[in-house]
């Protein structure tokens, strides 16, 4: 996450990181009233799996929007798993994170507005709609 922190902030985002040990109803209280556009998960242990479920449920349930990605060892390693075991997500992004997302949340340059290139190693489920 912090790679990914870092692409967003040289380029002008705002990124909050937060620890899933805080517990889904604090973070789903401090995430909730922001409604960022992504909330990112690293996995790196699957031991945490359950944590990240309830606090993918609690965000969810508190009316967050946003597109839920993961990443980390596990995600790069069995995406298809990863994804039936947490129907909340929208997304898994697989190997190294912080260039495939920047390519995918980075406006079309105004040459050029059609579809971004979708090329990256991301494994998705659905379609992701907001912006």
């Amino acid at each position: 996450m912090g790679y990914l922190a870092a692409v967003l902030l040289e380029h002008g985002h705002t990124v909050e990181l937060v620890d899933v040990r805080d517990g889904p109803e604090q973070i789903a209280a401090r995430v909730g009233t922001g409604q960022p556009l992504v909330v990112g998960f690293s996995l790196i242990f699957q031991f945490f799996l359950p944590q990240f479920r309830a606090v993918a449920v609690a965000l969810r349930a508190a009316g967050v929007r946003s597109h839920f990605t993961i990443g980390g060892h596990y995600a790069s390693l069995c995406p298809d798993e990863l994804l039936a075991q947490l129907p909340e997500l929208d997304s898994v992004t697989r190997s190294k994170g912080s260039t495939p997302c920047w390519d995918w949340w980075r406006p079309p340059p105004p040459a050029n507005p059609g579809p971004r290139s979708r090329d990256w190693p991301t494994t998705w489920k659905g379609r992701w709609t907001g912006r």
